[in-house]
């Protein structure tokens, strides 16, 4: 559920206990805003721990794919400095 789909649903709400004739004094009204609020928070708080952790895992990724592609260069540089010294 996306940031935007929660306040939707929460004017959603706020409207269908308005047709229903449910009415919301300032505190009631203050508390449900509070609790949206926080919910969209922890959301986006969420967001930036899952992105953070998978930027660190592709970086892992990448550094030992890296490492591989660096030795393997290595190594044929060193295959090839051997061949050509005995030319």
């Amino acid at each position: 559920m996306s940031l935007k789909s929660i306040r939707e649903s929460y004017t959603r709400l706020l409207d269908a206990f308005s047709g229903a004739g449910v009415k919301l004094n300032e505190s009631q009204k203050s508390d449900l805003d509070t609790f949206v609020l926080a919910l969209e928070s922890k959301m986006g708080e969420s967001r930036r721990a899952a992105i953070r952790q998978t930027k660190k895992a592709v970086e892992r990724k990448m550094e030992g794919e890296f490492r591989k592609v660096f030795e393997s260069v290595m190594a044929g540089m060193r295959e090839n400095a051997r061949l050509a010294s005995l030319i």
